[in-house]
């Protein structure tokens, strides 16, 4: 070590390295080693960057010292690793109401209108063993009537609600984003205006709202739902001035979630909606970056990055005679990419570090069978590091997908003279199989019978990706490709009952007959040789820009990391991932914690190679810790989708078998929250 160097500065820029040139320190020079391992502070900084973790305010009282910070800090990792929590809390009551929000170690719960004792609000701060808290509540009551739903920002004293508001002779649906206080429930001393407006047209059955702050910025998806279509309007305000900076309509493609990757990075999940059907026009549900550029007036506009696509979907056994449908397409990241403020009064000894997240993208599938909903879901959750999403931005776009030829459907329509207008010209088919005989018709001639032998027809068929066909014999696909009632693709979800179909083609002919009643005649006086059938240019398939497929970014950045039924929500803080799992091995509820920081895998990796081929029991029965990367095959993920592999990308996985029934959890940065029926139970580590 130069000796002309102190030792107070050796730290100083020792502090300032990555992690990676710590360690390369630590084996090219004994100095070093030695001046690593002695210096409280250098120790501190390794456990902030093992975790994915940044050093918090100076000053707290608690905290005055290096050594005291990393004992905190170590401790805390301790109770993670082995799901060993330190404090444990019972919340009676907590887990009622229709809306809730954990967020900066505060929980609250919001009933609307309608609920029980009317419209309310309560925020619980939790305990915490690092800043030695306990728990508290703040109840509201007043100007809350029409609450739908809200977000908070402790750091920033920040609580945010969105209602619906009507007015005489105004049929549409009128929105207001209120902007007040957590602690009293008035409008914010930051924001100009109380609250921030949003137009609809009101022709929807259900509307749904997402929320996120960062810092001044305020992101809101708006969803609506009306019959078999769905709107969704993405609005960026800032909630200090009230100004709407910039907002994104989802149009043929619904935008069903959102987050922000960094404070000018916007990453939204889309598909194709109607249909949802994933082998039609597109089967493969993407992420969309975007950069947010501040304009010359400060509005924001939405500068188009990059495009991320999952895996398609794999068109072989078992799914080839299934239609796979997208019940929904989530990302999850928590907590946003800001450092809370240092006045805030949770403030922390360390805080998260905004580049070392993971964000989950699930996707829940249902199946249709032979035009029925059935119960065959399946939730696949896609683990994408923070690293993944900035590298994919420097990639260039793949190569355009070009789709199987059985996914390229041609439209036909059938040529009646006299039915729509004048008779059409006569055209030259050298295809006779295309040249179709009234007798093929599945009747005979158009009387009262033609509804009974409709029906009969359409219930003895099936559809493949070929096309139609009946369980008995073949029969020509373009005898029912040619502009006839078609049964709907219909997006169902597996707890509605599937349509009356029948019902739906008879309206369909009912309405063809009475916007074109010349059809009749036509139909009475048609000849076989004058119908023909006219081929279409197919409808594109992609658009441009193509982006990234799955192969080009995420086979080596992302894992699909958990694959079963759509019964417990997850959740996601910093670099950790908790769902509940219920399997015939596991008849109890099991918590599932997936960890991705470089600590938890290094930790485990150590003890796996001190413990080598006879490794000892762990302490705590009903606990298993082991390193998930790309080690079997994970089904049926490699049955939907065409890949070989579940992703690349390594973390440690620790189950713990619960002792309660338990419908959900939730997580933040020191505790877990298991949701029951009658109350909710804190662990805080």
């Amino acid at each position: 070590m130069p000796v002309d160097l102190p030792v107070e500065l050796i730290v100083r820029i020792l502090c300032e390295l990555d992690l990676q040139a710590l360690h390369v320190c630590m084996r090219v020079s004994k100095d070093f080693n030695r001046t690593i391992k002695e210096s409280a502070v250098v120790q501190y900084q390794l456990e902030l960057l093992s975790n994915g973790l940044v050093d918090g305010p100076p000053g707290l009282r608690r905290f005055m010292s290096a050594a005291s910070r990393y004992q905190a800090l170590v401790d805390l990792e301790d109770a993670w690793f082995n799901l060993r929590p330190r404090k444990e809390t019972r919340l009676e009551g907590a887990q009622h109401g229709s809306l809730y929000e954990l967020a900066g170690g505060l929980w609250a719960r919001g009933y609307r209108g309608r609920d029980a004792g009317g419209a309310r609000i309560s925020f619980r701060a939790l305990p915490s063993v690092v800043r030695g808290l306990e728990t508290r509540e703040i109840f509201h009551k007043d100007r809350l009537e029409n609450i739908r739903d809200f977000a908070m920002d402790p750091g920033q004293d920040l609580f945010i609600f969105a209602e619906r508001v009507r007015t005489f002779g105004d049929p549409g649906g009128h929105y207001l984003i209120n902007i007040r206080t957590i602690t009293g429930n008035v409008q914010h001393p930051h924001a100009l205006k109380e609250t921030l407006e949003f137009q609809d047209d009101g022709l929807h059955q259900h509307e749904a709202f997402t929320f996120q702050i960062c810092g001044p910025m305020l992101v809101v998806l708006f969803s609506f739902d009306r019959n078999d279509d769905s709107n969704s309007v993405l609005v960026i305000w800032n909630w200090q001035t009230g100004k709407r900076l910039a907002s994104r309509e989802g149009g043929q493609r619904k935008i069903s979630s959102f987050t922000l990757v960094t404070p000018t990075l916007l990453m939204t999940s889309e598909y194709y909606t109607p249909p949802q059907q994933l082998e039609n026009r597109d089967n493969e549900p993407r992420l969309v970056l975007f950069r947010l550029e501040e304009q010359a007036d400060q509005s924001l506009e939405l500068v188009y990055a990059q495009t991320l696509r999952l895996p398609p979907l794999h068109r072989s056994h078992p799914w080839s005679r299934r239609r796979i449908f997208i019940d929904d397409l989530t990302i999850r990241s928590d907590p946003a990419p800001v450092i809370p403020s240092d006045s805030s009064f949770l403030a922390s000894p360390f805080y998260l570090n905004s580049t070392h997240r993971i964000f989950v993208v699930t996707l829940k599938t249902f199946q249709l069978v032979h035009h029925f909903a059935m119960d065959m879901s399946y939730t696949f959750n896609f683990c994408i590091p923070y690293k993944t999403i900035i590298e994919s931005l420097s990639k260039p776009n793949s190569e355009p997908w070009v789709p199987p030829p059985e996914t390229r459907t041609t439209a036909r329509t059938m040529n009646i003279p006299g039915a729509f207008g004048p008779p059409q010209p006569e055209v030259e088919d050298e295809d006779e199989d295309d040249v179709m005989d009234v007798d093929d018709l599945p009747w005979e001639e158009p009387d009262v019978a033609f509804d009974n032998e409709f029906d009969d027809a359409f219930d003895e068929m099936e559809q493949d990706d070929d096309g139609w066909s009946t369980e008995e014999d073949e029969i020509d696909p373009e005898i029912v490709d040619m502009g006839l009632p078609q049964i709907p693709n219909v997006d169902h979800h597996p707890l509605h009952h599937p349509p009356n179909i029948h019902q739906q083609m008879a309206q369909e002919l009912e309405n063809l007959v009475l916007e074109h009643p010349e059809i009749v005649d036509a139909l009475h006086n048609v000849n076989a040789a004058d119908i023909e059938i006219v081929e279409q240019a197919p409808e594109p398939v992609v658009e441009q820009p193509y982006g990234l497929k799955w192969d080009d970014w995420g086979d080596e950045g992302a894992s699909i990391a958990v694959t079963g039924p759509p019964t417990h929500v997850c959740f996601v803080y910093g670099m950790r991932y908790a769902t509940i799992s219920r399997t015939e091995q596991h008849p109890n509820p099991v918590l599932v914690v997936l960890d991705f920081s470089p600590y938890a895998l290094e930790k485990t990796r150590r003890l796996q190679a001190a413990a080598g081929d006879n490794p000892p029991p762990l302490a705590d029965a009903g606990f298993s810790r082991t390193i998930k990367q790309d080690t079997e095959p994970l089904q049926p993920s490699t049955d939907a989708f065409a890949i070989g592999a579940i992703g690349k990308l390594p973390f440690v996985e620790s189950m713990k078998e619960l002792s309660t029934d338990v419908r959900s959890v939730l997580i933040d940065g020191e505790n877990i929250l298991f949701i029951t029926d009658d109350h909710i139970d804190v662990w805080t580590m």
